[in-house]
């Protein structure tokens, strides 16, 4: 399931309650990504907890994607999903 949206309006920490939530409830992992003309940041829920994937510049930085299958969190097949 993939959902976007402008956070611009909502309430970040609210937003980040409902998705671990939702992730709970389901056992299932997830990635929130924000992003803005600068920077990127991404936000990985797992069953094992939340890690906080850091790109500073985003023209350089690899995929957040990229950096999960590089850690051993998500396996190739998960990110192709």
């Amino acid at each position: 399931m993939e959902i976007r949206g402008s956070t611009a309006s909502q309430d970040l920490p609210a937003i980040f309650h409902v998705l671990a939530q939702l992730l709970a409830m389901t056992s299932k992992e997830g990635l929130l990504t924000v992003w803005d003309d600068r920077q990127k940041k991404s936000v990985y829920f797992s069953r094992r907890g939340v890690t906080l994937l850091f790109e500073q510049d985003r023209k350089s930085a690899p995929p957040a994607g990229a950096a999960l299958v590089k850690r051993g969190r998500i396996s190739e097949e998960d990110l192709q999903k």
